[in-house]
């Protein structure tokens, strides 16, 4: 059974301050939530359309263009404690599943978008303009500490990972390459990638 509700209906997650899954410093007294996974559509839900390329593979497309740094989708589904196949890692112990058109959005080593957890909502964030009919993909290794389901990576990028595994299975050239953008749980485990 879905999550149904009006305009302003949503789920929140609330992560309380100094738990494994939050550090302290990004929480406040009052017990802030960190994610919100909304029941409903919002602003963003406009800008992407789930769809197949020629090769029948199925994907997320910007529907508008979209500027670096802006919203392209918000991150909503269902939290689990562990990960699944089709499911997005947003601390040591959350996986969003049900994730909606956002569960349609390919990896690649050289994305187009990051899963921003910096806000009180998870959301993708373009890490580039995007035109009409650009496909919005993110690095699964950046938010995924054990893949449920590893592959052999096809985005064909300069600096392919080649198997994607998720974050524990990269070996220290391209962790420093995610450094940037690696969600604050793998950082807070793994301490801030070094070298380069």
């Amino acid at each position: 059974m879905g999550l149904r509700g009006g305009p302003r209906s949503f789920l929140q997650v609330f992560i309380p301050p100094g738990s494994a899954r939050a550090p302290a410093d990004e929480c406040s007294a009052r017990r802030r939530p960190l994610v919100q996974i909304h029941a409903v559509t919002d602003a963003a839900a406009g800008r992407v359309e789930q769809r197949s390329d020629a090769d029948g593979r199925r994907g997320l497309y910007a529907s508008e263009a979209i500027a670096a740094g802006e919203v392209v989708a918000w991150v909503r589904g269902i939290p689990r404690s562990r990960p699944g196949r089709f499911s997005l890692q947003l601390g040591h112990d959350l996986h969003m599943d049900d994730l909606g058109a956002v569960e349609s959005t390919n990896h690649s080593c050289a994305p187009s978008a990051y899963v921003d957890l910096a806000g009180a909502e998870a959301c993708l964030r373009a890490l580039r303009d995007l035109r009409l009919g650009d496909e919005v993909t993110i690095d699964y290794c950046a938010t995924e500490d054990r893949m449920d389901a590893p592959f052999d990576c096809q985005c064909g990028t300069v600096g392919c990972y080649g198997w994607i595994a998720g974050y524990a299975a990269l070996g220290a050239p391209h962790r420093v390459a995610l450094a940037g953008r690696l969600a604050p749980h793998l950082r807070e485990k793994y301490g801030a990638p070094s070298g380069g």
